[in-house]
């Protein structure tokens, strides 16, 4: 099962389920062929790594589309957390 999170013009993102073990994950597939900037996002999200940013459980390309998958996170925006701040939101 397959539920839409966003769509931007440069990829879309899904909560999915994993086959394998039943996880819940994020899964963003590029609308174009973006395949540099997918890479860097996934050696960027290595880098850092959790809990600072979702783990990254699998990339590659399919169907010549980019993706990622990631741990799945429950939570509000930053947008969202900083239209509750004080004065004009900065943190």
């Amino acid at each position: 099962m397959v539920q839409p999170l966003s769509e931007e013009t440069l990829r879309e993102a899904f909560t999915a389920w994993r086959e394998v073990d039943g996880r819940e994950v994020a899964f963003k597939v590029g609308l174009s062929p973006h395949r540099a900037r997918f890479a860097q996002e996934a050696a960027a999200l290595r880098r850092v790594g959790p809990p600072t940013v979702p783990e990254l459980l699998q990339h590659g390309t399919a169907g010549g589309r980019p993706f990622l998958v990631l741990e799945a996170l429950r939570g509000q925006t930053l947008a969202a957390w900083m239209a509750t701040l004080p004065g004009t939101g900065a943190a």
